[in-house]
């Protein structure tokens, strides 16, 4: 049976995708950071028309930000912050155009592979190794540069919700050697991952609404997926707390926050709970100390407690109190 043709306005958005992202990974550098800079006077219009509508639905980045700094930021410091933000999201997007011209030969001259080095460590003890980030820096540079270097990465994506673009980010990603996962179905094969002494990455800055566990994100109780707690559960892997921080223009490094161990605890749901909330202090500590490089503008906060009382100013209390405690 032959295969029906794509319809042809999908056909040329992804000869259109294809064109746009080859040419940024073939120009110098310097013309393709600038080009994102150029553009993003038009971003940030774009941006604040966005955050206007998110804000009278009462959702957005601003509300986000209102959230973790409740008073101290102030209007004009959330609208500065995210205008850093915009110039931050155009150079993402600049660097994972580029992300193939980071091969084995390159690699070396824009990532510190020195930096790579507490993951060797920990992956060679031998029971695989969970690095858990979150939508902060370059992150999808993180599992490229790792696997570029030698080592076996799995990670778990989820699509742009449009196929051109997810078959171009799909290219770009598994262009250095690592594998991908979609989210469904993802915790059986990331076992086996586990299994075989490999790395499994995972984000987990993302509202959970399936089964979530409520603990402490950046000061403020967010439904969190369990999933990275469980899988140490059941591997004895121990989990980094990693981001990708931009060190110069098309140069990299890895940081990690914090060294997560199973805890001493026979209890399931303590254990799952503990290590979830270590997890989500790690990763607080990592967004505020860039928090121009998180993504403000997610639903982060949005399945809340049952039973749950907004403080007087309409927004979720801090974890351990109302809002009129902080």
């Amino acid at each position: 049976m032959q295969s029906t043709p794509a319809p042809i306005g999908r056909r040329a958005a992804e000869r259109t995708v294809c064109l746009v992202t080859a040419a940024f990974e073939r120009m110098p550098a310097r013309l393709a950071y600038g080009l994102a800079d150029a553009l993003l006077p038009a971003l940030v219009a774009w941006g604040v028309a966005h955050e206007l509508r998110a804000g009278r639905a009462g959702r957005g980045a601003r509300r986000n930000l209102r959230i973790v700094f409740r008073d101290s930021l102030g209007s004009l410091g959330a609208w500065r912050l995210l205008a850093r933000q915009g110039r931050h999201l155009a150079h993402l997007a600049v660097d994972v155009c580029r992300m193939p011209r980071l091969d084995a030969a390159r690699i070396g001259r824009h990532f510190d592979l020195d930096s790579l080095a507490p993951l060797r460590a920990l992956l060679a003890e031998g029971r695989g190794l969970l690095c858990v980030s979150a939508h902060l820096g370059p992150w999808e540079i993180l599992g490229h540069a790792a696997s570029v270097s030698g080592l076996p990465v799995t990670v778990v994506v989820r699509g742009l919700g449009s196929r051109p673009l997810d078959r171009a980010l799909a290219r770009l990603r598994t262009s250095g050697g690592q594998r991908c996962l979609p989210q469904r179905g993802a915790l059986l094969a990331l076992r086996k991952v586990l299994a075989r002494g490999e790395i499994a990455g995972l984000l987990l800055d993302e509202d959970e609404r399936r089964t979530p566990l409520f603990t402490p994100f950046l000061g403020t109780l967010a439904a969190t997926s369990p999933a990275a707690a469980f899988l140490q559960r059941v591997s004895g892997a121990p989990i980094a707390v990693v981001s990708c921080e931009r060190t110069a223009c098309e140069h990299f490094r890895l940081r990690v926050w914090r060294v997560v161990r199973p805890p001493a605890t026979a209890d399931r749901e303590a254990a799952l709970r503990s290590v979830t909330a270590e997890i989500n202090h790690a990763l607080g500590d990592a967004i505020l100390d860039r928090p121009d490089q998180w993504l403000w503008g997610s639903r982060r906060f949005a399945t809340r407690p049952p039973g749950e009382t907004a403080g007087p100013d309409g927004l979720p209390p801090p974890a351990g109190g109302t809002a009129a405690d902080r």
